[in-house]
């Protein structure tokens, strides 16, 4: 039988039928839970470049070292300096701060002995040396003994100790002004000391910090250890 257009049925080629309906897709593939893969990677792998160095920083302040870009003939003693460094800063402020609380407590309790071994002798350096403008020479006699016995056993002890070193400090620059102003390099030692005392407080190792922390104050920042 002949198609319409006049050829043969058979010379002519139809595309398969499509079904009937909406086409099915396949189901979606379970996605995986990446996350968890790389973390167990990151775990076994180790810290990465920069972050290991970090890591080996934190952990040892030594191997800081280690990660610089020292030329090879000055990597010996750089590293050995950087370690003595990171030695050196990790000395807690409560130890360093022992240093001038004793000094300086050392300095005026020394003073007061000399003065109670000859009182005499003492009211007539006041008299006729030291010359205190405004206070007599008796009351200032014992105005400069009552510091000298007290302040030293504020400051080893660490109580009111930033008051007593004030009170050091105040007293040295009257010293230091009225009384013998040639004698400035001894004093500017002595206020160096007492200004670091009464920046920073006495540290960990003092009554203050004891009784910051029994009634619940907050400590003063140098009384936190650090490092």
């Amino acid at each position: 039988m002949n198609s319409p257009l006049g050829k043969p049925d058979s010379g002519i080629e139809f595309p398969e039928q499509l079904p009937c309906g909406p086409k099915s897709e396949p189901a979606p593939r379970p996605r995986k839970k990446r996350g968890v893969s790389r973390d167990i990677r990151a775990i076994t792998a180790g810290p990465r470049s920069g972050a290991r160095d970090a890591w080996r920083t934190r952990m040892n302040p030594c191997c800081a070292a280690s990660v610089s870009t020292s030329p090879p003939h000055c990597a010996g003693p750089i590293r050995l300096l950087r370690c003595g460094v990171a030695l050196l800063e990790r000395i807690p402020y409560s130890a360093l701060a022992l240093l001038p609380r004793a000094a300086m407590a050392t300095v005026f309790w020394n003073s007061a002995q000399t003065k109670l071994a000859n009182w005499d002798t003492t009211i007539e350096l006041f008299t006729d040396e030291y010359k205190v403008p405004v206070l007599s020479p008796d009351f200032a006699a014992h105005l400069a003994l009552g510091i000298e016995l007290s302040t030293p056993v504020l400051l080893v002890l660490g109580l009111f100790t930033r008051g007593a070193a004030l009170v050091m400090l105040c007293m040295t620059a009257f010293i230091e002004i009225f009384v013998y102003p040639q004698a400035w390099p001894t004093h500017i030692q002595w206020a160096a000391m007492l200004m670091f005392l009464i920046s920073r407080g006495p540290g960990t190792l003092s009554v203050d910090h004891f009784l910051a922390r029994r009634f619940g104050k907050r400590p003063d920042a140098a009384s936190r250890p650090i490092g």
